[in-house]
């Protein structure tokens, strides 16, 4: 049986508007029907029911695209939504109902947030956010009798769903729930999985 391991995360991938192959790239964000997308990652995350990383490759170009198989992750930034949201100082109230332009710098993995305001900071590499979750694995809670894997993923799911309908934000995006697991059977060393779940927040 396999039990999970908590929280969950999101891994929501932009696709670049522009830039150059490698170095600097554009993304829009919260650009969904409704501008809901950026509003529902930032809250999920900040109420811990998992952790949400924008992914920004800074891959332009298909035949550029076609030859990181294998290093895209390598060739991308991570950003987490509330440090978007929080490098704004002075935000207007309709700034979340809004889409955003930003520029993601590879090297640096700054980024900058334009739209009536503008915020600058920095993302994570790949490494970063594989340290994150194997530091989650190394010290999280056991799980063995309390809940099995599909009961928390229904659980966790109806929690975001539940967070995101009390704030009020009534349009839905989609997102990709990634869930770690670990099986356990006696005398044997615990083996560690995930699964993935699309669905309407």
């Amino acid at each position: 049986m396999y039990f999970p391991v908590d929280p969950p995360f999101i891994l929501q991938y932009k696709r670049p508007y522009d830039g150059q192959d490698l170095v600097q790239a554009r993304f829009r964000i919260n650009s969904n029907e409704g501008n809901t997308q950026h509003r529902v990652l930032d809250l999920v995350s900040r109420r811990r029911l998992c952790d949400v990383y924008y992914v920004f490759p800074i891959i332009v170009r298909n035949r550029v695209f076609l030859r990181s198989m294998g290093t895209f992750a390598i060739n991308s930034v991570f950003v987490p939504p509330e440090r978007i949201t929080d490098s704004v100082s002075s935000k207007a109230q309709s700034w979340m109902r809004t889409s955003h332009i930003v520029t993601v710098t590879l090297s640096n993995r700054g980024f900058v947030v334009r739209s009536s305001e503008e915020g600058k900071g920095f993302g994570l590499s790949k490494d970063g956010v594989l340290g994150k979750i194997r530091d989650r694995l190394a010290t999280h809670q056991r799980r063995e009798s309390a809940e099995d894997l599909p009961s928390f993923v229904q659980e966790n799911i109806g929690a975001m769903r539940g967070a995101v309908r009390e704030a009020g934000i009534m349009k839905k995006s989609e997102h990709t729930i990634s869930y770690v697991a670990q099986r356990r059977q006696p005398g044997k060393e615990p083996s560690t999985g995930y699964l993935s779940v699309t669905t309407q927040l």
